[in-house]
């Protein structure tokens, strides 16, 4: 049996517009992915403490994910430490997308798992401190 090609939709110059149709199973395993993402950041929320470090987060995020069966995403993505689970304070992040760069990457991928419009912008409010600490140096 020939498996099916995947049908994209199209856009007005007859290109696919990069929307793929999700099958329910496709579908199920996304919503249980997000699942899992929520309740390790509400486990997350209640752990952070001041003066925690960053990879202490990164080992409960990591057992947390795990521990619901699931597996972290961008552990080792692209030559990231595997460690690399979660980002740190300005200074940390700054220092981590300088050795990405001297390591030859060009392009940083920054991914918000937040539904909270006010925490997405912090976030981007972080990242231009960031790139101003990189800029200084």
């Amino acid at each position: 049996m020939d498996k099916k090609q995947p049908t994209y939709p199209m856009n007005e110059l007859g290109r696919p517009s990069g929307v793929s149709i999700k099958s329910p199973k496709e579908l199920d395993l996304m919503r249980e992915a997000g699942q899992i993402v929520g309740r390790t950041l509400q486990t997350l929320r209640m752990s952070v403490e001041p003066g925690m470090e960053t990879r202490e987060l990164d080992a409960i995020a990591e057992r947390d994910i795990v521990s619901m069966g699931g597996k972290p995403a961008f552990k080792g993505y692209r030559g990231f430490p595997p460690e690399a689970l979660l980002a740190g304070s300005i200074g940390e992040v700054a220092d981590e997308f300088a050795a990405f760069g001297q390591a030859g990457f060009t392009d940083i991928v920054v991914r918000n798992a937040s539904s909270d419009q006010a925490q997405s912008l912090a976030t981007i409010e972080a990242l231009g401190e960031v790139k101003l600490r990189m800029e200084a140096e």
